[in-house]
Parts: C-alpha cells; structure tokens; sequence
C-alpha cells in the first residue's frame, strides 16, 4: 500500500467516488501519511481512539493494538502532547481514520515530512494546470 502525503484537512474531506476514496482537491487518498500532534489517547477494550491536531484541524483516528504489533508498541512509546507521523486508511462511508502505524517524529523528521508534503502538492497543482 503506497501512503499519500496528505494534511488533516484534505482528509476530512474524505469521500467514495466509485470505488476509490477521494478528496475534495480530487486525489486518491484511501491511504495517507500525515502528521499531527496528539491531543488525546482514550483507551477502551478493544480499540484505541487518538484525538490528532495540526494546530488548523483536529481529527479523531482509530487504532487496534491487538491486532497490529506496531502500533501496540507505538502506542507505548508515544503519549499526548507527542508530534507524530500517522499512517493510516480511510473509510469515507463513515469517516473513519484507521491508524496502521505511528511514527514519533523530532525536527529532523518533521522538516523530511514537511518537505515530502509541499512535493506532493506541488506536483498535484501542475498536474492539474497541466490539463486545463
């Protein structure tokens, strides 16, 4: 699965166009990467509700520790106030966010992020210009 560089509010915009998961900028966006910091961890028996914010947005995402190992471990190693790089699919019927795996970031990472994020937006704008 190849994660989209994508922002809190592109996500949130979530939507089913046939049979493929889009965004309001038209991208295919079923699996994204993004980066936020984390507000909340609710902890309930099966699963694990993460309240993310870009200091613009703020998303809830959905994560099942027992059944990935990843983010069993990553979820004992992050902790609020923590800035991370979520991965995650989407499920637009509901507006679902599912978190597939965390990355706690430092500047260095934050700054590769940031930077992988311009890119794709930038190319998305003259693809787009391209074709009008």
């Amino acid at each position: 699965m190849t994660y989209v560089y994508s922002c809190i509010k592109e996500i949130k915009t979530m939507r089913l166009d046939g049979f493929i998961v889009k965004s309001e900028i038209d991208r295919n966006i079923y699996a994204v990467r993004f980066i936020g910091e984390i507000k909340k961890i609710e902890k309930e028996d099966t699963k694990i509700t993460i309240t993310i914010t870009d200091d613009n947005e703020t998303i809830k995402a959905i994560a099942y520790p027992h059944i990935s190992e990843q983010i069993r471990r990553a979820l004992q190693i992050v902790k609020k106030g923590d800035k991370a790089v979520f991965y995650a699919h989407l499920e637009p019927k509901n507006k679902i966010c599912y978190l597939d795996i965390i990355k706690k970031v430092n500047k260095k990472n934050e700054i590769e992020f940031l930077a992988g994020l311009f890119l794709a937006y930038f190319k998305e704008a003259f693809q787009k210009n391209e074709h009008t």
